[in-house]
């Protein structure tokens, strides 16, 4: 028992990034209904992403992520638009087998442009630590916990109080209603699956300095 608080305060701290991680796969699925199994190498290309601007020009992953986060969502439109919007109507095997293909080639171009070495990002509060009592909180994990809730608040926000949010949810609630009111619903996909490529790549920013980078 004398470990259950330590271990609480672990699960919220991790469970919060993965949160960020996951509501961005969850919005994808729920508006396109394609599972993307591509999805983690968002992650992989955000990590490496802050790692790269740290590392170039000392921008910090923090100062970094608004950044990767506009360019995750635009790539993310282009790859919709390009690839998966050509499938939607597709079986679900064509879906995961092209998804699962688009990860290989991202790992793989990983692989090429930053070799299969682990990297890391390390600024000043990568490390820092606090104690209250008997339980000790990593710097590093609060302060990601921290952005992660923010991004999930903001999303929650867009979702219930933007006239495109509103839109993304109709769509996904009943296509067929969506589209009698006159939604654009090309364009509701193409938002929703880059918006979920904004959220990996604000998920790699952060684990870029709790852990290892890697292509896989």
């Amino acid at each position: 028992m004398e470990f259950l608080p330590q271990l609480i305060v672990d699960a919220l701290l991790l469970g919060g990034i993965y949160t960020l991680m996951v509501i961005g796969l969850a919005l994808s699925f729920g508006v396109t209904r394609v599972i993307n199994f591509a999805h983690g190498e968002a992650v992989m290309l955000g990590a490496y992403g802050a790692f790269t601007l740290f590392v170039a020009f000392g921008i910090d992953p923090l100062l970094a992520l608004p950044v990767l986060m506009v360019v995750g969502c635009v790539l993310g439109m282009g790859l919709f638009r390009i690839s998966i919007a050509r499938v939607l109507q597709a079986p679900h095997v064509n879906q995961i087998l092209l998804t699962f293909g688009i990860g290989l080639v991202l790992q793989n171009a990983a692989l090429i442009t930053w070799s299969a070495d682990e990297r890391s990002v390390v600024p000043s509060y990568a490390y820092s630590s606090l104690q209250i009592g008997d339980v000790f909180i990593p710097g590093g994990r609060l302060i990601g916990f921290g952005v992660a809730l923010v991004l999930v608040m903001a999303l929650f926000f867009w979702l219930k109080s933007t006239e495109f949010g509103r839109a993304t949810r109709a769509l996904a609630e009943q296509r067929e209603a969506a589209v009698l009111v006159g939604i654009d619903v090309a364009r509701m996909y193409e938002l929703a699956f880059g918006l979920s490529v904004a959220l990996g790549a604000a998920t790699g920013a952060i684990m870029s300095f709790l852990g290892a980078i890697s292509p896989f």
